[in-house]
């Protein structure tokens, strides 16, 4: 269909033969009318407001099911602007849907906070300090003093140390939780969970631990989840998006290990390459004023660069692809792909 540019219900026998895809009608024993129909139906299912299923709902042919209702929804977030890059829209749909929705950090990300948040933040203690003159201020004058000596014996290049790493982690948890609230999220929806390999490594030098997959395992114990959405399937292997999600696959290894979960993990695309049609189980629409608040949670990230400012492109172009498929013109989608589980992650 999108090779020759034509939607499904559109293609004829000839155009499946001069495809190569010829073996396909012969191991059906049916015309492409037949075939066209059950491919449609089967893209089309794929489509759901309901991203935590519809209550009351036939679902045989719903991405989630409808019971229970309303669910506890775990999403996680490698570094804090993943999950409002690759599912702000579907997050905002679930929590105003009335779904319990947990939002968890897996890593401070401080690595990403530039070194002007931390000097901004150091230089306007400094400067309350002189507004009022109050012998009580002087120990968080010391403290932002620190900071400003700590980022300028460094230098441009040089490795943070542990207290301006940990000055950046808070400036973001802040950002996270202003970006949270343009999702309906609000604080207390909100975890921080500061994993060793990230906040003891540097990129390119990160080691998963078992202190992080035990940290995720006591998440899916205490919350329950019925639906988890992860990503960092697909990224680099010596990213943190990539060893959080080994971490999430080694708890859930445990967990499926001592009893069965009633829960389905759907993985979702953030920095990464975005899903193929054929890959995609669900994917969510979104309006225009949906996808201009996505984008506006974003810009919440000082941190942002460009590229990932283009998820709401990519958004729009997973949305066109549906429509040269034939089915319903939207503004964006957000899609996600079911996972199963294949092995734990190797910790040390």
């Amino acid at each position: 269909s999108r090779k020759l540019e034509k939607p499904i219900l559109k293609l004829v026998d000839e155009d499946y033969n001069e495809s190569g895809a010829g073996e396909l009608l012969a191991s059906t024993s049916e015309a492409a009318y037949e075939v066209n129909i059950d491919i449609f139906n089967r893209v089309q299912h794929t489509i759901t407001g309901w991203p935590g299923g519809k209550p009351d709902a036939d679902d045989s042919h719903r991405p989630e099911r409808s019971s229970p209702f309303p669910k506890r929804v775990l999403v996680l977030s490698p570094e804090p602007a993943d999950a409002f890059i690759g599912m702000g829209g579907t997050m905002e749909r679930l929590k105003e849907q009335g779904h319990e929705v947990k939002l968890v950090f897996q890593t401070s990300g401080n690595l990403r906070v530039a070194d002007v948040a931390a000097l901004n933040f150091a230089r306007v203690v400094l400067e309350m300090v002189e507004t009022s003159a109050s012998l009580e201020w002087e120990g968080q004058t010391t403290y932002a003093r620190s900071i400003l000596d700590a980022i300028e014996a460094k230098g441009e290049f040089g490795i943070d140390p542990d207290s301006v790493r940990k000055l950046k982690g808070l400036i973001l948890r802040g950002e996270a939780r202003d970006a949270a609230r343009m999702c309906r999220l609000q604080p207390e929806d909100c975890q921080f969970l500061d994993m060793p390999f990230y906040e003891l490594g540097r990129y390119r030098r990160f080691r998963l631990k078992k202190a992080d997959t035990a940290a995720l395992g006591a998440v899916l114990e205490d919350f329950q989840p019925h639906s988890v959405f992860v990503t960092g399937d697909a990224s680099d292997p010596s990213s943190p998006q990539a060893i959080a999600f080994r971490a999430f696959a080694g708890a859930w290894a445990v967990r499926a290990g001592e009893k069965t979960p009633d829960c389905k993990v759907w993985l979702y695309r953030g920095r990464d390459r975005p899903f193929a049609a054929h890959e995609i189980d669900m994917a969510v629409p979104m309006s225009p004023d949906q996808l201009d608040q996505k984008v506006e949670a974003t810009r919440k990230f000082m941190s942002i660069n460009e590229t990932d400012l283009t998820a709401a492109s990519r958004n729009q172009e997973t949305a066109k692809i549906y429509d040269a498929l034939g089915m319903a013109e939207y503004e964006a989608i957000e899609a996600f792909r079911r996972w199963e589980s294949e092995g734990d992650g190797e910790t040390s």
